[in-house]
């Protein structure tokens, strides 16, 4: 059997078959992780056997949190993660959350103000005819 790791930085989601219908196991995953510097949350789903660790990384390093599991045994030793996404140099999450939805913004600001000056343009057609 194998875990799954989803990890975006400050967030970390772990996927264990074992887990599921495991209160026992659970709150045990609860006392490993409750306390670590830098966890802001933590949500556990028995019935899908799912960890989510929402965490602060200016405080605390993702790779600690699989690796605290693993020493507790909450997790398979094979465990699989994927690589988190890479942020450009010099920059934030946030920064690359703030140009993104900029980029965003302007492209459905210019999509609305092209399809009402089509609209115009028809208009002023058919008045003119």
């Amino acid at each position: 059997m194998s875990d799954h790791i989803h990890h975006v930085p400050g967030r970390l989601r772990v996927r264990n078959p074992a887990l599921k219908n495991n209160a026992g196991q659970f709150k045990s995953v609860e006392e490993s992780l409750a306390g670590m510097s830098g966890i802001q949350a933590l949500q556990l789903n028995s019935l899908t056997g799912s960890i989510v660790v929402n965490y602060d990384i200016h405080h605390i390093d993702g790779a600690a949190i699989p690796m605290r599991l693993k020493e507790h045994r909450h997790v398979d030793r094979h465990l699989e993660m994927n690589e988190p996404l890479p942020v450009p140099e010099g920059w934030s999450w946030g920064d690359f959350a703030v140009n993104a939805g900029q980029i965003v913004g302007k492209a459905v600001l210019g999509t609305l103000l092209e399809q009402a000056f089509l609209r115009s343009a028809t208009a002023l057609v058919s008045a003119i005819l």
